[in-house]
């Protein structure tokens, strides 16, 4: 039993660093959590878009999320987390290298969302997404540069939206 939670332990650690977790600019805003999505990169590895890449400022914090409400996925150079109360996607770039940390926001709904953080290293943002309570989310991560992408990362499991449990 010892030796399995050992195991256990280092594969999470392991599952954690080959994730993603940054500073951010909102995606495609959702302005009604019942209309289309307006987003418009759904194969990220393709050539992005004008509109994939110019992202309007997130909503600027110092305090971060709250950690007893959110469900973290992260790598080496950048982290998220989805936040349930208040639909919030909070994201952080961890380096600075020029490559802004891009979290891909995906719904069993349909919808499609970014959240971009700003390439500095510059603490914690958020992007306010209004889900439908009772359905569910996930995320990967991915560096974008004039255009240029990198480093997609794997999906999160899929998480309620309301209580933030594994659906």
């Amino acid at each position: 039993m010892r030796l399995r939670r050992t195991f256990a332990t280092a594969a999470t650690a392991l599952l954690l660093l080959t994730g993603s977790i940054g500073t951010a600019y909102a995606a495609v805003p959702d302005e009604d959590a019942d209309g289309p999505d307006t987003s418009t990169m759904t194969n990220p590895a393709m050539t992005v878009t004008a509109a994939a890449t110019a992202r309007p400022l997130a909503a600027k914090t110092q305090a971060g999320p709250d950690t007893t409400k959110c469900r973290f996925f992260g790598t080496y150079w950048g982290e998220t987390c989805f936040q349930w109360v208040g639909d919030n996607q909070w994201v952080r770039d961890l380096q600075e290298n020029g490559w802004a940390t891009v979290v891909h926001v995906q719904t069993n709904y349909g919808k499609d969302n970014y959240c971009q953080s700003l390439p500095a290293a510059q603490g914690w943002d958020y992007c306010d997404f209004d889900h439908k309570e009772g359905k569910c989310v996930r995320f990967r991560f991915y560096e974008l540069k004039n255009g240029t992408t990198r480093n997609f990362t794997v999906w999160s499991n899929w998480y309620g939206t309301e209580y933030g449990s594994l659906c």
